[in-house]
């Protein structure tokens, strides 16, 4: 199992307050694979309509198991840097996942180096098909009986 997390950031737009204004939220997190769960730990951040100042939410966790999501893609960004991309392969597995649509969550990937980006990216990558194998070996095992 992979040891080390992949940190992402997002944007996306959501009402804060009830009948208040659209705001733009930042999201920045931890991406982990911890047995066969996605999980991902993230904080949110947006500007207070009311005071303009920055306001921080509470730590927050969302997971969804690796076997009900796609391949993890990622996909360089138009200006530099790296998008990472998850799709749900089982329906609504994501639905809980903040910036989550139509079944896809986009985050920017943060990291020091390309290339402790690309090992850290390629181990939640391979965490997700061992867990869509070991179904598919369970799966197997159960219908030979």
């Amino acid at each position: 199992m992979p040891s080390s997390s992949v940190f992402v950031q997002a944007r996306y737009r959501r009402s804060i307050y009830i009948g208040a204004f659209a705001s733009r939220i930042q999201l920045r997190g931890a991406l982990r694979v911890e047995g066969d769960v996605l999980t991902l730990e993230y904080r949110e951040r947006w500007r207070s309509p009311i005071t303009l100042r920055m306001v921080e939410g509470k730590p927050q966790r969302v997971s969804a198991p690796c076997a009900s999501l796609g391949n993890i893609e990622i996909v360089p960004r138009l200006l530099g840097g790296q998008w990472l991309i998850l799709r749900e392969a089982a329906f609504e597995a994501l639905h809980t996942w903040p910036g989550a649509r139509n079944g896809v969550c986009r985050f920017q990937v943060v990291g020091a180096t390309r290339q402790a980006v690309a090992e850290a990216t390629s181990e939640l990558a391979l965490a997700v098909a061992e867990s869509h194998l070991r179904l598919a070996e369970r799966s197997g095992d159960e219908a030979e009986r």
